[in-house]
């Protein structure tokens, strides 16, 4: 989007609440992110916009975040292997005052995968901090079937929907950032700091 940002890594828990839904568990992190890059950031920063974004992988009610280990990264592949999942991606920004969300969810679906392909793939290291164990934009373009949906959401960062985002709160946009999308859900809110910033 040629826009100028930098980088605030708030240290979040990722565990999922017990029957947390994929997209309450994205947009809750998503919101939790932007709201603690507000806490973490200097004072004369807080009249900037804060950006936070969460993506998890589902299939058959399973969420599949990061792996912790490549054992787990090779079970999400064998999971995927074949079969259509779903990728959800919430964006949260907030301009310290006001914080708008929105979750696009995708739909992929994978090929059969060889064991020669997942051995690869996990040598490559590619798997490591990807939810769902795989990266779109990256080698495992060749697993993809198909993709119904927003492929930037996938990606990890749904490009319309933040763009859209950030026109609300006032950033000036180029208007090439609209893509498809498919939005699946959007909130906006009031925010109470730093306590209650949970949807």
């Amino acid at each position: 989007m040629e826009l100028d940002f930098s980088v605030i890594s708030p240290d979040i828990d990722e565990t999922p609440k017990n029957d947390e839904s994929p997209s309450n568990y994205v947009l809750r992190l998503a919101v939790q992110k932007s709201a603690d890059a507000v806490q973490m950031a200097p004072q004369s920063s807080l009249e900037r916009i804060f950006v936070g974004a969460d993506t998890c992988v589902s299939i058959d009610e399973h969420k599949l975040g990061k792996p912790e280990n490549l054992a787990e990264a090779r079970q999400m592949l064998e999971l995927l292997s074949g079969q259509i999942h779903q990728v959800y991606s919430a964006v949260s920004v907030t301009n310290c005052r006001i914080t708008r969300c929105v979750v696009a969810v995708s739909e992929v679906e994978f090929n059969h995968l060889t064991e020669t392909q997942i051995q690869s793939y996990l040598a490559s290291g590619e798997s490591e901090n990807r939810a769902g164990a795989y990266a779109i934009q990256g080698r495992a373009v060749a697993f993809v079937k198909r993709v119904v949906g927003s492929l930037t959401s996938v990606i990890g960062m749904p490009v319309k929907e933040t763009a859209e985002l950030l026109e609300l709160a006032g950033v000036s946009v180029p208007s090439y950032a609209s893509v498809a999308g498919n939005v699946l859900a959007e909130f906006q809110f009031e925010h109470y700091w730093p306590d209650d910033y949970y949807i």
